[in-house]
């Protein structure tokens, strides 16, 4: 792909979302001048990305849709929900297009029947006949002209758009060559010297030639600098010098090389206690370098991940469109709150968290929001209110997502556990509330009777806990009976390294996730009773199922019967579970690789890293092993 294309890609996307959050918002405010002007200009830029590369179709299609703003800007049409369906029509396709550009590096192949069934749509918003002034009435020439306005439209038809409302501080050229600056515009507007401009645009009214009004504007820049000199503006640095845009598989690359050094880091921490256990004199030397060492990979362990951490708005922001179109589906009139969307997280947890979030979404309008006779007989508004909202809290992110609608029905979800024998009676009539409502995340589970194209097949919930739990975080529900429910997503803020704690059992040395243990203890072997292969003992009144780490790895031997278990108590998909092993190691941050090749199929592994000093290291997929 040519960088034509490739910075024509990049543009359109950012002018394709900032089309999008404008006409969604422009629905809900179809007044409102500003949201109309945005959304026209992104059209209007589109049109020119699309031209600069030869993209007729497209800039056909998205040329309709600019037209349909610009008739509801000259008050000529409303921007109707049918009129704004119409446009993000436009877009869709739009987006359509670049996903083909982006998979083939050229321009679609046949793309005019796409360009044309968008363009299609519109008929049925052409816009009313405008009222003309009667001939007789129109005076025979301007009293007065706007010098401020002609000179704008006169720029805008040598090329140069000035932004509504700011006719000062725009520069840009005239294609016949006159150097025009926005100043001129203001200072000619108040200047009481500009009859031979007045002359000079008549003139280009009545014959179109331009070039006596640019001189007599450059002419009249000139007369009144002495008067009122243009005082510079401050040199600021501009926003591309501030910020570019790279590759991402550079900061990638970065991000890689950070997690070697990590590795070199704990390598000298070996290195350094080795030292210190030997009485080496050079002991204190290695420790404060060490320390030094820390310090800085510290600095640029942050540096390295602020490259690749992105807001959450660029995923939030496609929720009002889904919302929207929900809403219309299912008759069920509701509104999208944002709140949050600025919080960053590393691009890896954003980009997989629409799917977790769609999902939800669409439960909350499904299930939860109810018809608008149920929220009229139960006093609530007519337009029911989804949330979706985001907050940093320590070294995680958390996102939540909650309705105002009917909420879980725990009774319900008993019911069908029971059914279904998800639990036994004695072990479903002693759960609470709270370990009821998690069973909606176990695979296969529908409180739905009736199979829909939203809900009722069982899939979603679990698909959500498990993407969640796949990069380490966690999802929980919470439900007020008749006032709503709450998802609550707690993510890490990134990816780039994971803290383990490394414990021996049946001779080998494994990590386990950190996040995952929520106590180490040991336990008197009297109060372990066997379960099947397994077991289990009780901690403060709860039952909790044990596994030996190294029996389970296929270790040989008996353990003394008089010892102690060394116990890791572990949460994993809201379920607590333990594991015995033989001894406790380190903490330590390590960079997590997947295994592949000959070992991408070993289960009950999350992946493997280097130890200080030189070892592989496996890390337990804990949720495998006692799932």
């Amino acid at each position: 792909m040519n960088e034509f294309l490739e910075q024509f890609l990049v543009e359109s996307r950012e002018l394709v979302d900032q089309a999008t959050r404008e006409l969604l918002a422009l629905e809900g405010a179809p007044e409102e001048k500003q949201k109309i002007d945005s959304a026209f200009r992104a059209f209007h830029t589109l049109k020119g990305c699309a031209g600069i590369v030869d993209f007729s179709a497209m800039s056909r299609a998205v040329n309709r849709a600019e037209e349909a703003l610009s008739e509801v800007r000259r008050g000529d049409a409303s921007a109707s929900p049918a009129l704004v369906g119409d446009c993000l029509n436009v877009v869709d396709q739009v987006v359509q297009w670049l996903d083909e550009i982006e998979a083939s590096g050229e321009l679609p192949y046949a793309p005019d029947a796409a360009a044309h069934a968008a363009i299609a749509r519109f008929a049925e918003h052409e816009p009313r006949p405008r009222q003309t002034v009667p001939e007789e009435e129109a005076p025979s020439e301007p009293a007065s002209l706007d010098l401020t306005a002609v000179a704008r439209r006169l720029l805008e038809e040598q090329l140069l758009v000035i932004a509504d409302g700011d006719p000062a501080g725009r520069t840009g050229r005239v294609a016949a060559g006159g150097r025009v600056a926005g100043n001129v515009l203001r200072r000619l507007a108040l200047s009481a010297e500009a009859r031979n401009v007045d002359r000079a645009v008549a003139s280009f009214l009545a014959d179109g030639d331009a070039g006596p009004l640019i001189e007599a504007i450059a002419g009249s820049l000139e007369a009144h600098q002495a008067i009122a000199p243009i005082v510079p503006a401050v040199a600021r640095p501009s926003a591309a010098a501030r910020s570019f845009r790279v590759d991402a598989e550079r900061v990638n690359a970065l991000v890689a090389l950070t997690g070697e050094l990590i590795v070199a880091k704990n390598a000298i921490a070996h290195v350094s206690r080795s030292a210190d256990e030997a009485g080496n004199p050079l002991a204190p030397v290695l420790r404060a370098e060490r320390a030094r060492l820390e310090r800085l990979l510290a600095r640029l362990q942050e540096t390295a991940l602020n490259l690749r951490v992105v807001p959450l708005r660029s995923v939030f922001e496609r929720f009002q469109r889904v919302v929207r179109e929900l809403a219309i589906d299912l008759a069920k009139p509701a509104v999208l709150v944002l709140q949050g969307d600025d919080t960053e997280a590393d691009r890896m947890i954003v980009d997989m968290l629409f799917e977790p979030l769609l999902h939800i979404v669409r439960n909350a309008m499904d299930h939860g929001v109810e018809s608008a006779p149920e929220r009229a007989a139960a006093g609530k508004p007519a337009i029911a209110t989804i949330g979706l909202r985001a907050h940093r809290q320590g070294p995680h992110v958390l996102v939540e997502v909650d309705d105002d609608g009917r909420g879980v029905d725990v009774a319900q979800v008993r019911r069908v556990a029971a059914e279904r024998k998800v639990m036994n009676s004695a072990a479903l009539s002693g759960a609470s509330d709270a370990e009821i409502l998690d069973l909606i995340f176990m695979p296969g589970f529908s409180t739905k009777d009736a199979v829909s194209d939203l809900s009722g097949r069982g899939v979603g919930m679990d698909a959500v806990r498990a993407t969640v739990e796949r990069i380490g975080g966690r999802v929980s529900v919470e439900s007020d009976p008749g006032r709503g429910s709450r998802f609550r997503l707690t993510l890490p803020y990134s990816l780039m390294v994971t803290s383990v704690m490394t414990v021996e059992a049946g001779g080998q040395t494994f990590g386990i996730p950190l996040d995952s243990v929520v106590e180490t203890l040991r336990l008197p072997r009297e109060r372990i009773h066997p379960i099947g292969t397994g077991g289990a003992f009780v901690l403060r009144d709860r039952t909790i199922p044990l596994i030996d780490l190294g029996q389970s790895l296929g270790a040989t031997g008996e353990r003394a019967g008089d010892s102690d278990a060394l116990v890791v108590v572990a949460s994993i998909a809201g379920q607590v579970g333990a594991v015995e092993v033989d001894r406790l190691g380190e903490r330590m941050e390590v960079i997590l690789k997947p295994l592949d090749g000959l070992l991408a199929g070993v289960g009950g592994v999350a992946g493997a890293t280097l130890t200080g000093d030189g070892r592989v290291l496996l890390v337990l997929d804990l949720q495998e092993l006692l799932g």
